[in-house]
């Protein structure tokens, strides 16, 4: 079995992230490690996480 992808999303409306993280959460395939609604934040999770996607 291969290795989840992680992922990290980044976007400024919260209902956007939230319904984003419920629909990807449902893929076994898929891990969402964080979120955030800002790009400075985005920028020091991506590199502490070291997500595999950034949507």
């Amino acid at each position: 079995m291969a290795a989840k992808k992680t992922l990290l999303i980044v976007d400024d409306h919260t209902l956007f992230r939230e319904g984003l993280k419920t629909i990807i959460s449902r893929n076994p395939a898929y891990e969402v490690v964080g979120e955030t609604g800002r790009g400075e934040t985005a920028i020091q999770m991506a590199k502490s996480l070291r997500p595999d996607l950034i949507l």
